[in-house]
């Protein structure tokens, strides 16, 4: 702090240039020397006042202020008395006479200073410190009475009982130094230790008590005269307690409550005990070169003061104790606290990471599931629950659940019923403990579980209602607490952004699929009227010429006639039975007659059925060990059926290889597949070609129909069996049609 070490240096020039003029005796005249003494002391006492007057208006609190203000006017009330003292002896001439009006003003100093440092804010202690500080008061009095007895107050009133008004003014100067310097004492070990500004007050009302005493001696024995070395102790007082203001008005300020007390440094416990001894010491030292007996004031103080150390001694021992417990208590709490805080930090964590879980759910049912079971494991609960509010209807309807049956779902509840609706009634979190004594007893829910404890907090959505999530505990004892309402208050937050996430997803899933409805209605009405004019066109335009021209045709153009009439209307009945078998997987759930079939044998009478078809001698079976699985053979009929159909329809000439093996690494599942030599398919179209109605642009150009179910259809019966298809193709290079299916005894799901 710059200005303080400005003030140190300029009160440490100061004493050094008023000592060396004062003590200066064979080098300054002795009236130059009475000048600077006298007018020094003056200007010194009002300098230090009105700088604790500047200090007291720094501080932040009452106690403070009126601390320093009275310090300052203390030394004002010197000023006072140095200057009617310069008065008489500069102005007047005369020398001064004690007693007089100058010990009036330095004696009207002493209350003001004592209660002024009284005020001093002091540490917050408990009741047993309490006792110890009015101890460490008893015991600084009388080591300090003791000293003071023996070796100033005692001569005094000795010799000063020949003039009662000098025994009383030479016994006050002592006397009022003592009662100052006690106190200060005792408010250093009373006050915190970022107070440096105690020290220095300590250390000049000490120079200056020290003058004082030196005084009153020296008025006895009629010694005393301006320039005296005490002159310069009062002088040095008043700097240093000058130099306390600056420091104190300088320091950081204090808060209105001081701190509590602490431990502290060792000598505020030492410094009442060492007192007692150095005073014992010196008092018997000094009896025992007097020869005195047992019973002086001052031994009788000091017996005293033993007496007081050894209780100081048993309640240092109840303060320690006490100050072990206390500190034992606060590391449990500190324990129970870090405890209490990691738990939330690792519950604020999982609200977060479900939060981001959540988000990535956008399929309403296992949303709500979802939400169930984190917000049960978040506060350790075994059931949760998620209810939607039905605006229409004005009820809470279960949609998810975790730890209750299926009789769950059949619950409704209104607004203020039960402890949801409750939630809902109010528009803010519930907290039912003691369940089953409460108003919030809802009797269907108890009459299935016995639940003790019941969490329930409403999730709203821009202001509206949207449901409620509930967490429960059959467990006899369990209470939640204010702190599980708020996690499970973040949880309903993120649910609520979740849910209408969810349901605006749902809502434009509905539209896609309408607008994909759509699209295949089209499509097929397309592929429909496409695929059915041109063999109803070729059975009207040869029925027509039967009817009409037949006595002009050849028996062999009537039989060629009657080919195409059938062909075609195999075709028609080829796509009629498609259109059949889709409506009918797509609008029920075929249940399948599962009995072992032997694959290989199957697909060996359908090559050998096939061999009469046009095209069907070119079907190659290459499986030889007999692979078994467990299939609605009907359903197996038809799937191989439109594999070979679609294959041999695509491939105008070479071989159509028919395989079928298990998997490589997973013995458990069969694998058949039908490899052509046709065109093959585009990158394109390859993830396509399993949807209803979706032909390549090779078979729109080509001349053969086709409804463009047949792998559609195919699709639908191998996921039925629990099984796979798939697709290899390239552009000239032929394509490879596969399913999978679970062998027998090793199906899987």
């Amino acid at each position: 702090m710059p200005r303080v070490n400005q003030a140190a240096l300029l009160g440490g020039v100061a004493a050094v240039l008023y000592a060396l003029v004062v003590l200066g005796g064979g080098v300054f005249s002795a009236p130059f020397r009475i000048v600077v003494d006298d007018l020094g002391s003056v200007l010194a006492a009002i300098l230090s006042g009105v700088l604790c007057l500047a200090a007291g208006q720094a501080q932040a609190s009452r106690r403070s202020r009126l601390s320093w203000f009275l310090i300052g006017l203390s030394l004002c009330c010197w000023a006072i008395g140095d200057a009617y003292w310069a008065w008489i002896e500069l102005v007047l001439n005369q020398p001064v006479v004690t007693p007089s009006l100058a010990d009036v003003a330095y004696l009207a100093a002493a209350p003001l200073v004592f209660t002024g440092i009284l005020l001093r804010p002091t540490l917050r202690r408990r009741p047993v410190s309490r006792w110890l500080l009015l101890i460490d008061v008893c015991l600084t009095m009388a080591a300090l009475l003791s000293v003071s007895w023996v070796l100033i107050i005692g001569p005094l009133f000795v010799q000063l009982a020949t003039d009662p008004l000098l025994q009383v003014v030479s016994l006050a100067y002592p006397l009022a130094d003592l009662g100052v310097l006690l106190c200060l004492l005792v408010a250093m070990l009373r006050e915190s230790e970022n107070r440096p500004a105690t020290g220095l007050l300590l250390l000049g009302l000490t120079a200056a008590a020290i003058g004082d005493s030196a005084y009153a001696a020296l008025v006895v024995a009629g010694t005393y005269a301006t320039g005296h070395p005490i002159d310069v102790l009062w002088f040095v007082g008043l700097v240093l307690i000058g130099l306390a203001a600056v420091v104190e008005r300088n320091a950081p300020a204090e808060g209105k409550m001081p701190p509590p007390a602490t431990v502290g440094a060792p000598w505020r416990f030492m410094a009442p005990a060492v007192l007692v001894v150095v005073a014992s010491v010196a008092v018997w030292s000094v009896a025992l070169r007097r020869g005195a007996g047992f019973g002086d004031p001052a031994e009788i103080a000091l017996g005293v003061a033993w007496l007081l150390l050894l209780v100081r001694v048993y309640l240092g021992y109840r303060s320690a104790v006490e100050a072990h417990r206390h500190e034992r208590r606060l590391r449990i709490g500190h324990a129970s606290s870090f405890r209490h805080e990691q738990q939330r930090r690792r519950q604020l964590e999982a609200v977060r990471d479900i939060a981001a879980e959540l988000t990535r759910e956008l399929d309403l049912t296992a949303l709500l599931s979802l939400i169930t079971r984190r917000g049960a494991a978040l506060l350790d609960a075994p059931i949760g629950t998620a209810m939607l509010w039905n605006e229409l209807e004005r009820l809470l309807v279960p949609r998810a659940w975790h730890g209750l049956g299926a009789w769950f779902g059949d619950l409704r509840q209104r607004a203020g019923e039960g402890a949801a609706g409750r939630a809902v009634e109010l528009r803010r979190g519930v907290i039912v403990n003691n369940y089953i004594t409460s108003r919030e007893a809802f009797g269907p829910l108890l009459a299935q579980v016995p639940i003790s404890a019941v969490l329930t907090v409403p999730v709203i959505s821009l202001g509206r209602l949207v449901g409620v999530i509930a967490v429960a505990d059959d467990r006899p004892g369990r209470q939640f607490d204010e702190h599980d309402l708020s996690l499970l208050g973040l949880l309903a937050d993120q649910a609520a952004v979740a849910i209408e996430h969810a349901r605006l997803f749902e809502q434009a899933a509905s539209a896609e699929a309408l607008r994909e409805l759509a699209r295949l209605k089209a499509e097929f009405l397309t592929t429909a009227s496409h695929e059915l004019r041109t063999p109803l066109t070729l059975i009207h335009g040869y029925a027509e010429l039967l009817r009409f021209r037949a006595e002009t045709l050849s028996p062999t153009d009537v039989a060629n006639m009657s080919d195409e009439i059938l062909l075609g209307s195999r075709t028609m009945i080829r796509l009629v039975d498609d259109l059949l078998d889709f409506s009918r997987l797509e609008s029920t759930r075929p249940v399948l007659e599962r009995q072992r079939v032997d694959v290989v044998e199957l697909l060996g009478r359908h090559v050998r059925g096939w061999s009469g078809q046009p095209g069907g001698e070119r079907l190659r079976l290459e499986a030889s060990s007999p692979l078994e699985a467990e299939v609605d053979a009907t359903r197996l009929d038809q799937i191989i059926r439109n594999l070979f159909s679609n294959a041999l329809e695509h491939t105008e000439s070479g071989p159509v290889v028919v395989r079928a093996r298990r998997v490589p690494g997973d013995p458990a599942e069969i694998r058949v597949e039908v490899t052509d030599q046709g065109p093959g398919m585009s990158e394109e179209e390859q993830p396509r070609v399993w949807e209803p109605f979706f032909r390549g642009q090779r078979a729109l150009n080509s001349a053969r129909r086709g409804s463009g179910l047949g792998l559609a259809v195919v699709k639908q019966l191998v996921e039925l069996h629990g099984g796979r298809v798939g697709l290899e193709s390239g552009v000239t290079r032929g394509s490879t049609f596969w399913f999978s299916l679970p062998a027998a005894n090793t199906r899987r799901g």
